[in-house]
């Protein structure tokens, strides 16, 4: 049953939405709110990009069939409105939620009647949910890169194992070159002697070349590539599924183009970075722990280069730990 919809009822829900501190929790408490608060069927949050791009795309999903997509949804993001769409049995509304100027998700709701009132309270909770979403991304935005930030990372993580876990199943019965087998990684490089440079030339000019290095990645790397700065000139990657070749290809098209960058100061600006391919069997903390060890290992070989953790290993230039402890990530 429904709660009430009294003026108390509803502040309370507000409350409980806006108790939330990450995205994904957010999104299953307003799920759960509108779910408490209308005679509904089904309820979900759709997010645009993953649902064409990525893997995935319901965030605190409820029960959503694929048929409900195909009209509702489809002209929510076509025509960048409210639609409502009833198909004799059931009415079905989709309500655009916009995140920085961007239709980035649909609140999708099927029942067997929306009054007005309930379409008044969904916008409601819809305005409610995109203002909070601002807050809780902000928090977990770098205030100088605008990329993602430590704090962000664990979840992000966690979400592109259970990705991979899913593409070794679809991949388990099929045949393929391993280079072109598509996987989801993490990338995690630094700059060569940032400290030198900030020492030389300043804590400014150092923001400087973070400022350039952040805006490169997202010049090369596509908005579905998630890209974290973890502090200091440390950075973090995880890209969408690629093939090995794939993501070479892309690491030296990155690499080379910091090269051309501060050249009068610095003759270019260089990076070491370590890559490991996320195996879903193993630890998150140790997935981060043996790609910190190829970048470690990269440091300690001349720098400039990348290398695969996996590939260190099969040519004996890293040895597997009997025990791998797990990294600390917070």
């Amino acid at each position: 049953m429904p709660m009430s919809r009294e003026p108390e009822a509803i502040l309370d829900s507000v409350v409980q939405l806006t108790e939330q501190r990450q995205l994904d929790s957010l999104a299953e408490s307003l799920v759960s709110t509108v779910s408490q608060m209308l005679s509904i069927d089904e309820v979900c949050i759709l997010d645009v990009d993953k649902l064409t791009k990525r893997k995935g795309g319901l965030d605190g999903q409820r029960n959503v069939s694929s048929a409900s997509l195909a009209v509702s949804v489809k002209l929510c993001i076509e025509q960048q409105r409210e639609i409502c769409f009833s198909n004799g049995l059931h009415q079905e509304l989709a309500v655009p939620i916009i995140i920085n100027d961007k239709l980035t998700k649909v609140l999708l709701v099927s029942a067997p009647l929306l009054t007005e009132q309930d379409r008044v309270l969904l916008r409601g909770f819809a305005k409610v949910y995109e203002n909070y979403f601002h807050i809780v991304v902000e928090s977990e935005t770098d205030s100088l890169t605008n990329l993602l930030n430590r704090k962000a990372f664990l979840p992000q993580l966690y979400s592109s194992v259970e990705i991979a876990c899913d593409l070794l199943q679809e991949q388990a019965q099929a045949s393929q070159d391993a280079d072109e087998e598509l996987k989801l990684w993490i990338c995690i490089f630094d700059i060569d002697y940032f400290k030198k440079i900030n020492d030389t030339f300043g804590h400014l000019y150092g923001d400087e070349v973070l400022l350039q290095v952040s805006a490169l990645m997202k010049q090369v790397f596509n908005p579905q590539d998630l890209m974290f700065r973890f502090g200091g000139d440390e950075f973090v990657i995880l890209p969408a599924p690629r093939s090995r070749r794939a993501l070479i290809e892309l690491c030296q098209e990155f690499t080379q183009n910091l090269a051309q960058l501060q050249q009068e100061r610095l003759g270019g600006i260089r990076i070491s970075m370590g890559i490991v391919g996320i195996d879903p069997r193993v630890d998150p903390g140790t997935l981060l722990n043996q790609a910190d060890n190829a970048l470690y290992f990269v440091k300690g070989n001349g720098r400039n280069q990348v290398a695969f953790y996996g590939q260190l290993l099969a040519e004996g230039k890293l040895q597997r730990p009997e025990i791998e402890d797990d990294i600390e990530l917070f």
